[in-house]
């Protein structure tokens, strides 16, 4: 049980790739990663799923299906550099374990797993290092809780939604070498930035949009309230008054004991 102590991320290998791989952020990754950079020691914009399996479960086989999952999905191996006053992103040649946590033995597991992974969603994630951690406990021979932690800067919770989908594809097919495409989430990048740069000339392959169509579909959980279908990834901004009264509102939110973590979408509430 000693390895409990160590982070999640603490425990990401990489081997960095050549310079010429690295890409620009998209407007939405710069944002976050200049808000990050504003208060490196912040938990606000890590990001955590956790769900519990009931059943008995194949570890190796389960292990397996992460690891084939990170094949798949470049956006998990993403890590950024500074070159020449300029922040650039490369999908590199990242291994990410999955920690195996047997904590059939402690009194209270439910609640021991519980305030673990609180703790460890308070630990801020590098962003300049690994951007993803993921451990599953054992806490009997039929109940698992899965547990990964991100930085928002490469996810959000649709694409958690389809992560664990791919998960458990894999899991079920027993497959270790999933059908591999090539560079999905640095196209839709390039795609974003080339929208905003040329809005009348950006083009985008067949096979990208077809890739991307899959990928909006309606997920069975709920996130952020109902959604029922989805038909595109734009997102229509708003305009916000942030008046006296609501700067109070929000300081008292802030400072309540039971928050351990802000974000200013919470001003829309």
């Amino acid at each position: 049980m000693d390895d409990l102590s160590q982070t999640l991320i603490s425990q990401v290998t990489v081997e960095p790739r050549p310079e010429s791989d690295r890409y620009p952020l998209s407007q939405a990754q710069y944002d976050i990663y200049i808000g990050q950079q504003l208060d490196p020691a912040s938990p606000l914009y890590n990001m955590g799923m956790v769900f519990t399996i009931t059943g008995a479960l194949d570890c190796s086989r389960f292990s397996k299906a992460w690891e084939s999952t990170v094949l798949l999905s470049d956006a998990l191996r993403i890590r950024f550099y500074v070159q020449e006053n300029e922040v650039l992103q490369v999908d590199e040649n990242v291994s990410i374990p999955l920690l195996l946590f047997d904590v059939s033995d402690i009194s209270g597991n439910d609640r021991f797993v519980e305030n673990w992974i609180d703790t460890e969603l308070c630990k801020p994630i590098p962003i300049n290092g690994a951007l993803v951690g993921a451990c599953l406990f054992k806490h009997s021979e039929m109940k698992w809780t899965f547990f990964c932690k991100m930085h928002h800067i490469i996810t959000d919770a649709t694409s958690y939604a389809t992560m664990w989908q791919q998960i458990n594809t894999n899991y079920q097919s027993g497959s270790d070498k999933p059908d591999i495409i090539s560079h999905p989430y640095r196209d839709y990048v390039t795609q974003l930035n080339r929208t905003i740069a040329n809005p009348p000339e950006a083009s985008i392959s067949d096979k990208a949009k077809d890739y991307w169509n899959n990928k909006i579909i309606p997920t069975p959980l709920s996130y952020y309230g109902l959604k029922p279908t989805y038909t595109r990834t734009e997102a229509a901004r708003t305009a916000d008054f942030f008046d006296q009264a609501r700067a109070n509102a929000l300081n008292e939110l802030i400072n309540s004991p039971d928050i351990r973590s802000f974000s200013p979408h919470l001003a829309k509430f």
